[in-house]
């Protein structure tokens, strides 16, 4: 019997959860214990809570300020309402017009985030997701009412009785799968073969698996004396998640980057699911894609050339002896990062957001499952470097696992999963971890309201920091040892 559990759609994202025994859900503070919690403004404080007994899961609303349905249907209030296989919890504004103003979860057999993926407007919906329930129409995308198969159509919990136009916040249901409409495209479940198929890269390599990293020491030798860069670096990052590298001045944010990638191997092991990084380099480089600053590409070419090329040494060889098949890669990628109308534009043309795009989807294109990038935002204004960390956003819900160096992070802090915090001790002159765990720990760890204050409380005085380094390396190092004692306990 497959596991049950919850999945949870909001701002086009999908986050999954084991059924607990019971769970609130909130609009609160971030990471508050007990709940699951949404800064959605149309969630009450205390919205709802799940429970779990002999009989299995129930909701019970309290009659928030959400507007709560369940496939399609108000929920009366105070009722406890028995979950079943396949039913959809609603919560949204009485008007959808954008992501944000929905959350919608799933119960049912415990599918991961992987399991869904997103396509956009610009693609063929229908091509893409073999879903033969939707047309393009005079102005987008509509839904029919019934499959090519003769199925009905379910649409916001009913059986659509005419085709019409898809809606930001629709909720479509066809050939056993749901369909969720989001401003600029759909996000949809992926056929229960494709999913499986999705636990392995395009070159057959496993993916999906977490990354877990015991850098003990990371040094070199200057004039024959070993200089210690980074010490003691123990965490662990979960296929999906999307963490931000921070840190002051000096404190090894690129070397740590190096380090874990295996560019720069350091004592200790760097383990992808089992691999070790470190011992199987020569072929687990073609599962990690790096993104430096500068971006290194042939001005004199096209896009459309620039990726065949990057296709043409990344791929397997039955691919790249392929044209065809080559060539809907690159097509694929080149859709995926927003450059098919660039296709056949030179790079030189392209603006400082495209060739940054670009140069992403030079390393995206051998599907790889750990993705770093060093400063992607740098060069990059407000809205364009925001819409970049979108697109990295998506990446990563596909079940890669994305890390990121920015100095500009606070435009983005809502997309991070975690944050990494690196600090230079004034005691050894070596980097250390100063905090790693949520953006919204974060903030009350460090005291801050910002990212950008984090990296000043642990700067030296001399570089206009707080020189508070070592209080937090200190404070998170107890922390850390107390968790671990309790885990032990347990």
């Amino acid at each position: 019997m497959e596991e049950k559990g919850l999945t949870f759609i909001y701002r086009g994202r999908v986050r999954t959860a084991g059924v607990p025994q019971r769970m609130f859900l909130t609009r609160g503070s971030e990471d508050m214990e007990g709940a699951f919690v949404f800064p959605a403004p149309f969630l009450g404080r205390s919205e709802g809570c799940f429970f779990t007994d002999e009989r299995g899961c129930y909701y019970v609303e309290f009659g928030g300020a959400g507007r709560a349905r369940l496939n399609g249907r108000p929920l009366m209030k105070e009722t406890k309402t028995y979950l079943k296989d396949g039913d959809l919890l609603a919560f949204s504004e009485e008007e959808i017009r954008t992501d944000n103003d929905y959350l919608y979860i799933l119960f049912g057999d415990k599918c991961r985030a992987q399991d869904w993926n997103r396509v956009s407007f610009r693609a063929a919906i229908d091509q893409v997701t073999g879903c033969s329930a939707f047309r393009r129409s005079n102005v987008g995308w509509a839904v029919l009412t019934r499959t090519g198969s003769g199925t009905p159509v379910m649409r916001n919990g009913s059986e659509a009785v005419s085709p019409g136009e898809l809606l930001t916040g629709e909720v479509i249901e066809a050939d056993g799968r749901l369909f969720i409409v989001l401003e600029d495209g759909v996000l949809y479940q992926l056929e229960k073969k494709a999913a499986a198929v999705r636990s392995c890269n395009i070159a057959g390599a496993p993916t999906n698996l977490p990354l877990t990293i015991d850098l003990k020491e990371r040094s070199v030798r200057v004039h024959f004396r070993k200089h210690t860069l980074l010490k003691d670096i123990r965490l662990s990052v979960e296929p999906g998640e999307m963490v931000l590298i921070l840190g002051g001045s000096g404190a090894g944010k690129t070397t740590f980057m190096n380090a874990v990638m295996g560019y720069e191997k350091g004592k200790g092991r760097i383990l992808y699911g089992d691999t070790d990084i470190y011992s199987h380099f020569s072929t687990m480089k073609h599962q990690i894609g790096f993104v430096p600053q500068a971006d290194l590409m042939r001005t004199d070419d096209t896009v459309r050339r620039t990726l065949d090329d990057a296709a043409k040494l990344k791929l397997p060889l039955k691919i790249t002896t392929d044209k065809k098949a080559r060539l809907a890669r690159v097509d694929e990628v080149m859709a995926e990062m927003g450059l098919t109308n660039e296709a056949d534009e030179l790079v030189s043309k392209l603006s400082g957001g495209q060739r940054k795009r670009l140069s992403i989807a030079i390393e995206l294109i051998s599907d790889p499952g750990l993705f770093f990038l060093d400063e992607p935002d740098s060069g990059l204004d407000g809205n364009m470097a925001r819409n970049l960390m979108e697109e990295l956003r998506e990446i990563a819900e596909k079940g890669k696992i994305v890390l990121v160096i920015s100095h500009s992070p606070d435009r983005a802090a809502d997309l991070f999963d975690k944050v990494i915090v690196l600090a230079k001790s004034e005691a050894d002159n070596i980097g250390h971890l100063a905090y790693y765990g949520s953006v919204g720990n974060a903030f009350r760890f460090f005291g801050t309201e910002s990212l950008e204050e984090i990296v000043k409380k642990v700067n030296r005085k001399d570089e206009g920091g707080d020189g508070q380094a070592d209080d937090f390396i200190r404070s998170f190092s107890i922390m850390r040892r107390q968790r671990e004692q309790a885990g032990r306990k347990l």
